[in-house]
């Protein structure tokens, strides 16, 4: 018998950033929210961060539903991009709960204080809305790591610091940090400038180098990784 779940991605454009001089400082990937679709309801993994993208996600949604409820969101990760549209999203949906992992839920709770939040932030001047108290971000879910969908069990999975991608992206990552590993070993670069330019150098076309640049400075040591996520 054919499965009564089905799945529907909003994508949220990539968004311009900002240096605390007010310059532009590069843009921030897309943001992939997955809608997964039961007989009657729906729960939404993740939502954008930016209020307009979220609002965006919010008029999108009920197209997509019909009559069907959205019941639930789900995060699947601890950092600021994965759920600063709760807000906006509990604006439109006030009765959906939020649920993530007992572990998810911590990292969420460290990124909704005071100065994490402003770090977070001070990158999209008046884009995101207010956070909601550490307290009421977001519920953990049963240590059984199921949520309920129409009878469904949806299966929270943790497998530490990854990404799901189809095989061509799986085999461009690993050609990227091959390199990446190749230049530090061989000694052809010796700081975290060098290796940000001659990675850019070979891959001209690569998205978000602010991950490179911020990768490139934790292997030099020149910034640390916070404890959580060391």
């Amino acid at each position: 018998m054919a499965s009564e779940l089905s799945a529907n991605v909003f994508v949220a454009p990539p968004t311009l950033m900002k240096a605390p001089d007010g310059q532009n400082a590069g843009t921030w990937p897309p943001i992939a929210c997955t809608l997964v679709i039961g007989p009657r309801s729906a729960i939404l993994i993740n939502t954008p961060f930016t209020i307009a993208n979220t609002i965006a996600l919010a008029d999108w949604a009920p197209e997509i539903l019909g009559q069907k409820m959205l019941v639930a969101i789900y995060v699947s990760h601890g950092l600021g991009d994965f759920f600063s549209g709760l807000p906006t999203l509990r604006k439109r949906f006030p009765d959906v709960k939020t649920y993530c992992t007992q572990t998810t839920l911590k990292a969420m709770k460290a990124s909704v204080e005071p100065q994490a939040f402003k770090a977070f932030s001070s990158q999209f001047p008046g884009q995101i809305d207010d956070q909601p108290s550490p307290e009421n971000v977001a519920e953990a879910i049963p240590t059984s790591n199921e949520l309920d969908l129409d009878g469904y069990k949806l299966k929270a999975i943790h497998v530490g610091q990854a990404a799901v991608a189809d095989s061509t992206i799986i085999w461009q990552n690993k050609d990227y940090i091959e390199t990446f590993s190749s230049l530090i070993e061989t000694g052809k670069v010796k700081t975290a400038a060098e290796l940000t330019t001659a990675m850019t150098s070979k891959y001209p076309d690569r998205f978000n180098i602010d991950a490179l640049i911020y990768s490139s400075q934790i292997v030099f040591r020149e910034v640390t990784l916070p404890e959580d996520l060391s």
